[in-house]
């Protein structure tokens, strides 16, 4: 996974990275972290799984409870950041676009048909994520109740506009920067 060893990185070679993030639930891309802003206007990080990635689209996929705090903060600021480390290749990725909310529609309901009902359960947890609790717990409901969750089960899409490559290495590092045009990728060398 060394975008950086050669000539600048074509887009298509990070964005096939970016898939095995999907397909491979032991690839560190897997549970990438990333930034909203809240409503408030303090930054806020979190790990999140990497449920979809179109390069055609140049959409990065994540679903999300509708009750969660980071929805609300992308209604209100759709500016999402994405967050990858790839700890054996010493690799970060760091990749940058709006988001958008889908509550409702084809792409909602085909990837709430995908979950198994133990994911679908997590979505049908009362109270709301981040309620204060008297004790340690998941809030998590009996199997039987899964299907209840679909009013809080939301995909997140985000259409990325500008990815920042970093290689650490011994012999010095490396750095580029792939920016969308409107029409097509641009990749520039940076000063790491």
């Amino acid at each position: 996974m060394s975008l950086l060893d050669g000539p600048l990185p074509i887009p298509a070679e990070v964005w096939a990275s970016l898939h095995r993030g999907v397909v491979d639930a032991r690839s560190p891309f897997h549970t990438p972290a990333i930034a909203t802003v809240h409503q408030q206007g303090h930054p806020e990080v979190r790990t999140v799984v990497l449920r979809a990635v179109d390069e055609m689209q140049r959409q990065l996929v994540l679903y999300s409870d509708v009750r969660a705090a980071k929805v609300a903060s992308l209604e209100q600021h759709p500016a999402l950041a994405w967050f990858f480390w790839h700890p054996r290749h010493r690799l970060q990725l760091r990749a940058s676009g709006q988001a958008t909310v889908h509550r409702t529609g084809p792409q909602t309901e085909a990837a709430w048909a995908r979950l198994s009902g133990h994911q679908k359960r997590t979505y049908a947890a009362e109270p709301a994520p981040g309620t204060p609790i008297p004790a340690a717990g998941d809030g998590l409901p009996p199997l039987d109740t899964a299907p209840t969750g679909r009013p809080h089960f939301c995909v997140v899409t985000s259409v990325i506009d500008t990815i920042d490559i970093l290689q650490l290495r011994r012999s010095g590092h490396r750095r580029c920067v792939l920016h969308w045009n409107g029409r097509a990728w641009t990749a520039t060398w940076v000063v790491p």
